[in-house]
């Protein structure tokens, strides 16, 4: 067959035969050159020798899947640990925290903003005692102990708000038509996270109730 057609080029058994050799007669695959006119030709050639039928099902589209999760914004605080008094320690008794319904809430919205709430034991200082040795502070050892970010409580805590000397940060929230404040304290040492935290809880309060977080 010509080659110069594009088509297969046969060569007969008998063109090395001078030499020795011979060759069964059928198609040169070692000149495929010829025999490619189009990019299709190539790709038909290469279905043909893998065996696969032509009219049957070669491969699956797959959508492709695109990995969102490097955009994905983290929530407002994610990583912040944040203590609340679950029971008080009075004179070597212990009695469990009583807490509003509108503090509970609150307390989940700082768990939607991705903070990770811890319960504490809070001392309640003896008021009894006017004077004491102790230097130490209730809000430092509670955020020490359990490596804390803040700690809340509802209205005034009788442990922390003793504790909340100069120097040391302090803020109050009112929690929506109940006459009820969250107030939320910071070590010595929080300086300005206080205020981050405030207004991270305002804006997922804002994104939960429009009318609470104008408050």
């Amino acid at each position: 067959m010509d080659s110069s057609q594009g088509g297969i080029e046969f060569e007969p058994a008998t063109a090395h035969a001078a030499h020795g050799i011979v060759l069964a007669q059928g198609p040169r695959f070692d000149v495929p050159g010829p025999m490619m006119r189009t990019v299709r030709d190539p790709a038909l050639s290469l279905m043909a020798l893998s065996g696969l039928d032509p009219v049957g099902p070669v491969m699956v589209e797959v959508p492709p899947v695109q990995d969102n999760s490097a955009l994905t914004t983290p929530p407002a605080l994610a990583g912040w640990r944040i203590g609340f008094a679950d029971e008080y320690l009075r004179g070597g008794e212990r009695e469990t925290a009583e807490h509003s319904s509108a503090f509970l809430r609150a307390l989940e919205v700082l768990r939607t903003a991705g903070a990770q709430l811890v319960p504490v034991s809070a001392l309640i200082p003896d008021t009894a005692l006017h004077f004491t040795t102790d230097l130490s502070n209730e809000i430092d050892e509670r955020v020490a102990e359990h490596r804390l970010d803040a700690l809340v409580s509802d209205e005034q805590s009788p442990a922390f708000h003793a504790s909340c000397k100069t120097g040391y940060p302090g803020i109050s929230l009112p929690l929506s038509n109940t006459g009820v404040a969250i107030w939320f304290y910071g070590a010595r040492w929080a300086r300005d996270s206080l205020s981050v935290l405030v207004r991270a809880y305002q804006k997922v309060l804002l994104q939960n109730d429009p009318v609470q977080g104008r408050e």
